[in-house]
């Protein structure tokens, strides 16, 4: 990994313990999102759309220029790979944004699933009542 200009190693274990968490943590905020988006949308199709299309403007050249990268850490989109995340490199750039790291990528997901399943929660008690 890289930071601040060094290099720390990190064993094959701690590596793909990491990568696991990130792709569980990915994996509850896709299926938090998801249940938040089919609470508006009754076609599992339309659901399916938005969270696909969601994930490719994030990978898109749109999202990728110098004016978002003080803010691209804060979506949770940004963590979908989770590789990319740890080793800090694409194919393509080097260095692609410091910010997106392992903790930021563990509290985004964590912190987007929480608001998803309670504003979902929310609404689903609030439909109830009614």
């Amino acid at each position: 990994m890289r930071e601040n200009s060094s290099f720390l190693s990190m064993t094959v274990t701690a590596f793909n313990s990491r990568s696991l968490l990130l792709f569980l943590l990915f994996i509850l905020f896709l299926s938090s999102l998801s249940f938040f988006i089919s609470l508006f949308t009754g076609s599992v199709l339309i659901n399916a759309g938005i969270l696909l299309s969601s994930i490719l403007l994030v990978e898109s050249p749109f999202l990728q220029n110098d004016s978002l990268k003080s803010v691209i850490h804060l979506l949770p989109f940004s963590y979908a790979d989770p590789y990319k995340v740890l080793i800090f490199s694409d194919y393509n750039s080097p260095i692609i944004n410091p910010s997106v790291n392992f903790q930021n990528g563990v509290l985004c997901l964590l912190i987007y699933s929480a608001i998803f399943f309670s504003l979902s929660f929310g609404i689903v008690i609030r439909r109830k009542k009614f």
